[in-house]
């Protein structure tokens, strides 16, 4: 049960629209044939899309680099250039996909090891 709360309030200290397109990217993804393929349509994703053009994605960097506590404000930037915020999007998106193909390696060797021999 401690575990269980820990996680809990790990995850409520998240910004909720990283915790909403976290859960939707997870379920999404499990639709696909592979974590690959996953990974690249993550970027598709409307609530992956509205956190990457969202002040709590600045936010967060923010209180990380100043190392303060994040305050979440769950809202879209306002942008004047919808081009350019398109073209960082894609690129922010690029960027996170190859990140988060690095995280999820060791994961995927444990999964091997312990589901798969």
């Amino acid at each position: 049960m401690g575990a269980a709360k820990r996680w809990a309030e790990a995850i409520l200290a998240c910004s909720p629209m990283s915790v909403r397109a976290s859960k939707q990217a997870a379920l999404r993804g499990l639709e696909h044939p592979s974590l690959q393929s996953a990974i690249a349509e993550q970027t598709r994703n409307p609530a992956v899309r509205a956190l990457l053009r969202s002040e709590d994605l600045r936010e967060g960097a923010l209180a990380f680099s100043q190392k303060r506590k994040p305050e979440w404000q769950g809202r879209r930037r306002a942008h004047s250039d919808g081009e350019a915020d398109r073209a960082h999007h894609d690129e922010v998106g690029d960027r996170s996909s190859r990140a988060f193909e690095r995280l999820a390696e060791p994961f995927r060797r444990e999964l091997k090891v312990h589901c798969y021999s």
